[in-house]
């Protein structure tokens, strides 16, 4: 379970760093649309960073 949590949080910061390095200028423009439709949904900003965290599991259990 902890090694599937790693392996998602690594492939979604990787996917984010290229989307964001790539100087594409339709990706640019996607990129400006998401960030803005993020600022106004508080519900997506908050799934991206539980995502950017690596807490989007619902079943999160971290041994004590």
């Amino acid at each position: 379970m902890r090694r599937q949590d790693q392996f998602r949080t690594i492939q979604f910061s990787d996917r984010t760093m290229k989307l964001f390095s790539n100087a594409n200028p339709l990706l640019a423009l996607g990129r400006s649309v998401g960030l803005q439709v993020m600022d106004l949904a508080p519900t997506l900003k908050t799934l991206f960073a539980r995502s950017a965290m690596g807490l989007d599991s619902p079943s999160l259990h971290l041994p004590r």
